[in-house]
Parts: C-alpha cells; structure tokens; sequence
C-alpha cells in the first residue's frame, strides 16, 4: 500500500508497576526491574542470579564459570579428590540450573494455554496482558525491523484504489468508483436545516472530520466497521468538531488538530513520524474525489462515518456497554465518556448529518482547498527529509564515538558534529 501507516494501538489497561526513568537501568534480561549488576564479560546489564543464570545469558555465565575453574585450578595443584569435588560442584550447578528452568516452564504457561479462552480478535487487550515480558520485547522488535507488517495483509483505502483517479472510471450500480462506499440518501437538503446562509468555516469542520475519519479507518486495517465501538470511541477522540463542536479558521489547522491528538500524551496510539504525512495525503485525496463526482469522495467518506456511529449504538444496544472494548479515561476538562458515550454519538451523528447536507449543495469548493493542503504536504515532506537526515547523523555520530548517550539525552563530546538540539527525538 503506497505510504501506508503501520499503527499499533497501546493497551490503556497494562500497568506493569512503576516506570524506570533511564531505559538504560532495566534489567537486559528480563526488561521488568532495576539492574544491579553487570556482567565482568559481556557487560550487559542484570538485575538478579536468575537472570544470569537464564537461557539468554547462559552461553556467557558458563563460559565465565568454566574459565573461572580453569584458571584456580591453574593456579593452584589440587589433588584428585579436590578435583573430584570440583567436578561434583559443577555437576550440582548443572543440575540446579536445568531445575531452575523446569519450575520457570511450570510457571509459565505455554502461548497457546495463556491464550485459549480469548478472542484473538476481540479482546486484543488482554491478549496482550497476558503475554510475558520477553514475548512483548519481541513484539515491539518485529513491529520496529518491519516483520510484523509482513504479516497481515495491509489494506488499501478505498481513495487510494485504480478507480479512485483513472480516466475510465468502474463505476458499481451506485455511479460510484468500484470500492467506494455508498451515499446516503435520506440526507435533508440545508435549506431545511438553516434559515440563513452557513458559515465559511463549515468546509474547514468537513475536513477535520474526513483526517479523523482517514486516521481511524487505517487504524484497524479497514475492518473499523467490525470494531465499531472502539473505532467510534478513537473517532471522537481525535475528531475535535464531532466530540466538542470545535470550528477551524483553515484546512490545514483542521488536519493538524487530528494529528496532534493522536500525538497527546496519554492518548494510546504509537504512530510513526510519516503519520502527519500520510494523514495529509489522505484528505488531499478524498477532497479531490473522482472525474464522475467532484466531491463523490468526500460523501463517501461522511456516509460511511455515519454508518460506522450507527453500527457502534446498534452493537451497544444489544451487548450493552460491557460489549466495548476498552473503557476510556475521563478527559481533562472532567468529561466522562462512559456516562454519556450514547449522548455522544447521537449528537456526532447529527452533526455529520448536517456536514451531509452542506456538502451536497457546497460541496464543490471543497477542492479549492487542495492547493493550501498540498503545500503543506510538501512542508511535511521536507520537515520528515530533514530529521530523519539528523537523526542518520546522529546514528553516524553515535557509532563512531563522537557522541555518548545518558538517560534519554545525547551529549556532545566533541566539537566536529554541530547539531541542534531538536535533532534527537523519541519517535513513537
């Protein structure tokens, strides 16, 4: 899929016990407590005799033991019985460590009996609570390398299809782009709904609605209406005009109030720094629509929107709000979403009834934006070239010496690489 967003949702449910301010303390082995110790051979850093003595440290614990043994042994004429005990010695230490690891695997169930009773599908959070902290190391290295992605088959949005911007349009039985979703038809034209005319800034809510919307669907890979629930809970999340009625005063300031929830602490969503980018991209294109409808794209977007906030009532008036997936915490401003979440998503769907309305009379200036938006792009673009061009200098910088890390920041050592500050930053 062409600059597709890898997105992987954090669990807001994990607590495993308090965080450790420098990465670097954590124990390399079982990545959970405070290291204490380094290892006199490999340097890497322990917190416990256990995870010495565990499976991803033994190569080095027994060579540092048999070496241990060679040079006393040297050093000192021991007679046959003492070298009788030493041998004995090593047998038990042999034996304790192979009963060490028999009560680890009695204590650690295997994958598919920690997960049996779950939907893998359904109850992704604990799923992920239920792994150990080596698998969840492992998980986060192959979503880092790219292996993971190479796993699921990466859905291609129905904008980014052929069909979207060829010449010879496949149209299906609606008039719409093969993939398109579907209009609504039971939308009330705006003249019935307002007395006098809209406000110029109702173009710039259409927009931010379509980022939120854009960001969502990538989010779940395409199945959003599968998890409607979840997906309308993130929707409102990062959707300022659905969730709190905000007005943006320009299309790019609509887009960059979608990002920059994402990016908010305490949001739970890991994206990478080609996220702004994308998002970008995405509203360009729907707002572009196809040769048949203008803004046929656009409606497409809105409609199926609605058809998502209806799903998630549907699914909540038959499971009830158990059904939901996660529970979400109350805002800043006191909010408390799972109080009045069917409130919410009642006056979401008003409100997109409403940018329905207005974009089948208005929607033709919709386009007009696309310059604006486009020119932004290319400031992302340039923004994205340039630090991932620092940080390529600082990788550099790093493995020849001239630069040492401490904590989570990187000091100068020396005067050769002038880099600015903001040229090391963590990366979701």
């Amino acid at each position: 899929m062409a600059a597709s967003i890898k997105i992987v949702k954090s669990s807001d449910d994990e607590e495993d016990g308090p965080a450790i301010e420098n990465k670097h303390d954590i124990c390399s082995v079982c990545v959970e407590k405070e290291s204490r110790y380094t290892c006199p051979r490999c340097n890497i850093r322990y917190c416990s005799l256990p995870c010495y003595k565990h499976k991803k440290h033994e190569g080095c614990s027994e060579s540092f033991y048999k070496d241990w043994v060679m040079d006393e042994m040297k050093e000192h004429t021991a007679s046959p019985e003492e070298k009788q005990k030493v041998l004995e010695m090593l047998a038990r230490e042999h034996e304790q460590q192979e009963e060490d690891l028999d009560d680890a695997d009695d204590d650690n169930p295997s994958l598919a009996e920690r997960m049996e009773d779950l939907d893998l599908d359904k109850d992704a959070a604990e799923v992920w609570k239920r792994l150990t902290a080596q698998e969840k190391e492992e998980f986060a290295q192959m979503m880092k390398d790219g292996r993971l992605a190479n796993l699921v088959s990466i859905w291609t949005p129905w904008w980014m299809a052929k069909s979207a911007s060829s010449l010879v349009q496949e149209a299906s039985g609606n008039g719409l782009p093969e993939g398109f979703p579907p209009h609504l038809t039971d939308v009330p034209d705006i003249n019935q709904l307002l007395k006098s005319k809209p406000s110029a800034d109702v173009k710039h809510n259409v927009i931010n609605v379509i980022s939120a919307y854009a960001f969502v669907t990538r989010l779940h890979n395409g199945d959003h209406l599968e998890y409607a629930v979840e997906c309308s809970e993130e929707l409102l999340q990062v959707c300022g005009v659905l969730k709190h009625g905000e007005n943006y005063p320009g299309p790019k300031e609509a887009v960059h109030a979608v990002i920059q929830q994402v990016h908010k602490e305490g949001s739970g969503f890991v994206v990478p720094s080609s996220f702004p980018v994308v998002v970008m991209g995405d509203v360009i294109r729907i707002l572009r629509g196809h040769r048949l409808s203008p803004f046929g794209a656009v409606l497409s977007a809105l409609s199926d929107t609605v058809a998502l906030l209806k799903a998630a009532s549907k699914e909540l008036k038959k499971g009830g709000k158990r059904r939901r997936k996660r529970k979400p915490k109350p805002t800043e401003d006191g909010d408390q979403p799972e109080a009045d979440f069917d409130k919410q998503l009642f006056l979401a769907k008003r409100k997109l009834t409403f940018l329905l309305s207005w974009t089948q009379r208005y929607g033709m200036c919709l386009a007009q934006l696309c310059d604006e938006l486009s020119l932004e792009l290319e400031c992302l673009k340039s923004e994205a070239a340039e630090t991932r061009s620092l940080q390529t200098t600082v990788e550099q910088a790093l493995k020849s010496g001239k630069l040492h890390t401490q904590g989570a920041k990187v000091e100068e050592v020396t005067q050769d690489a002038e880099l600015p500050s903001s040229a090391v930053q963590s990366e979701n």
